[in-house]
């Protein structure tokens, strides 16, 4: 309500304090010391206040950031019976390097999106290693960036960055098209096509990530993940497919992330129409017997 009244950030503050404090809190700080962050260096925890700057301890060390530099508190990780029962009967984890989360479709799409993502990233690294040495002239009207009126001698990286500098710049002023589409094609060649509606495809994988902020039944999945990467370290597909489907049992994603030889991740996803699917086929086994069973004897008919 601060900002319908003109109010500043340290509003609700006031003068008031907290019974059973044993530290000052700066009116500034709206963060709690201790607390568990995101920031744009990673997740970290709050150490202290001083001088309008976070402290917070990183997983490499620590930084003094501005409150710009900190997105948001980040939510513990919640207790569950329900993990405490199923991790315990299931004696069958994954392999050390194997780890697994149930998702719904909106963390399939995005998955989806993200690949292709990297794939036209990848096409644009290989281009502008076949467009090294070759001779570049630009044009005033389609003028690429960091490259001068004159002729330039291309070289992979620079190529690259130039194209990296082209998507952010159309991301970032909304402009036109066809301006974008020539520009690539001046720089990588007329087999560039494949990227000239890279900055859509970036904007669906950002709204997509914004719908999966309001997927409620997503939350509970990465709720379980975070008990088994947070706790244990241990994956335990089984227990983890039984607890997700107290959330939700109908068209669920199971993600499955290793790494490989190379050193770099390999994700596999399986579609599962149903997580009950195994007890399904158990009642259905039960009553192909109580069927068999009703088979009259030496007559091979069924009693009516």
């Amino acid at each position: 309500m601060g900002p319908l009244f003109g109010l500043d950030s340290t509003w609700l503050y006031g003068d008031v304090k907290l019974v059973g404090a044993t530290e000052v809190i700066d009116p500034i700080q709206c963060i709690p010391n201790g607390a568990l962050v995101a920031t744009q260096y990673g997740e970290g925890t709050v150490e202290h206040f001083t001088d309008n700057k976070y402290r917070i301890r990183l997983d490499y060390g620590a930084a003094y950031l501005n409150p710009s530099a900190v997105y948001c508190s980040v939510l513990g990780i919640d207790s569950s019976n329900l993990h405490d029962q199923y991790s315990t009967v299931d004696q069958s984890p994954a392999p050390a390097d194997v780890k697994c989360v149930a998702g719904t479709q909106s963390l399939y799409i995005f998955l989806r999106l993200h690949y292709l993502i990297v794939e036209r990233l990848m096409l644009a690294k290989k281009l502008s290693k076949l467009k090294e040495g070759e001779a570049q002239v630009s044009h005033p009207s389609i003028a690429l960036p960091d490259i001068p009126a004159a002729t330039t001698t291309a070289c992979p990286q620079h190529n690259y960055d130039t194209y990296i500098s082209l998507l952010y710049n159309n991301l970032e002023s909304h402009g036109d098209s066809n301006r974008y589409e020539a520009q690539c094609r001046q720089l990588l060649g007329n087999n560039a096509y494949e990227l000239f509606t890279m900055d859509k495809l970036v904007v669906h994988a950002y709204k997509q990530l914004k719908s999966m902020g309001d997927d409620a039944v997503l939350h509970h999945f990465i709720q379980v993940f975070r008990r088994y990467d947070g706790w244990s370290g241990v994956f335990k597909p089984g227990a983890i497919k039984q607890e997700s489907s107290h959330w939700s049992s109908d068209e669920v994603f199971f993600v499955t992330i290793s790494n490989t030889e190379g050193g770099g991740k390999e994700i596999g996803i399986e579609y599962i129409e149903s997580l009950n699917d195994e007890d399904e086929e158990d009642e259905d086994d039960g009553e192909g017997e109580a069927e068999d069973m009703d088979v009259e004897e030496g007559t091979g008919k069924r009693k009516r």
